[in-house]
């Protein structure tokens, strides 16, 4: 970039912010761009640190995003594998039911939501 740039610089109403790679290295750019349509405004907080090897995003479905486990297991063949430590605090979905094979270990300071009217079953 040839001058500073001020965030109303950057973004558009419609379009994505953008920000540049080292003037250096070309002319290409990174975006973030909302969906087409929203119900209300939409805020996410960024974790404050970078997550470790193999974490992904995750959002406590509050705005607030964290590093973690990106799903609960892997499908090999006709073998569904499932984590047996839960690391991150889990809240099932409304109207849905769960279940794991165990043995399982809950972190210390993680907790499991089981909402009124759902179950968690361990095999």
């Amino acid at each position: 970039m040839s001058k500073a740039r001020t965030l109303a610089d950057l973004v558009s109403a419609g379009g994505a912010m953008r920000v540049a790679e080292l003037a250096a290295n070309g002319t290409n750019t990174a975006g973030l761009k909302a969906p087409d349509a929203l119900a209300a405004d939409v805020t996410w907080k960024l974790p404050t640190a970078d997550g470790s090897n193999g974490q992904a995003l995750i959002t406590d479905g509050a705005g607030n995003l964290s590093w973690g486990a990106g799903g609960g297991g892997g499908l090999s063949g006709s073998v569904l594998e499932f984590d047996q430590t839960i690391s991150t605090s889990i809240t099932l979905t409304a109207n849905k039911n769960a279940f794991s094979v165990g043995p399982i270990t809950i972190n210390t300071n993680v907790s499991v939501t089981i909402p009124t009217g759902q179950a968690w079953l361990i095999l």
